[in-house]
């Protein structure tokens, strides 16, 4: 059987849209005689968690490997807890952003 490396931020116990197509690999991979390997942090940070996804039975059976991301951490803490609309890097460029009139 062949195996694939899938790197992903977004994997449970994250919740939402960004979680579905990976979870998907996982769930459908198998049958096509491919084996995923799931690369993903340890304490993922996102508006919404959902611990449940972890007991989905195809997960059992899954070897998942989960690291610290510390970096990916201070941009949750601009974006969401200051209420950044844009990353901070683009706020300056934000009158570039959109249609030009």
């Amino acid at each position: 059987m062949i195996k694939v490396l899938l790197i992903a931020y977004m994997f449970p116990p994250i919740a939402g849209g960004g979680t579905q197509r990976p979870l998907k690999f996982v769930k459908y991979l198998p049958e096509y005689g491919i084996t995923p390997v799931v690369f993903c942090p340890q304490d993922a940070y996102w508006k919404t968690y959902d611990a449940k996804l972890l007991y989905l039975p195809f997960l059992k059976e899954t070897k998942i490997y989960r690291c610290g991301i510390r970096l990916l951490q201070r941009y949750y803490d601009l974006r969401f807890k200051k209420g950044h609309k844009y990353h901070p890097y683009f706020h300056r460029y934000k009158s570039h952003i959109g249609p030009s009139h």
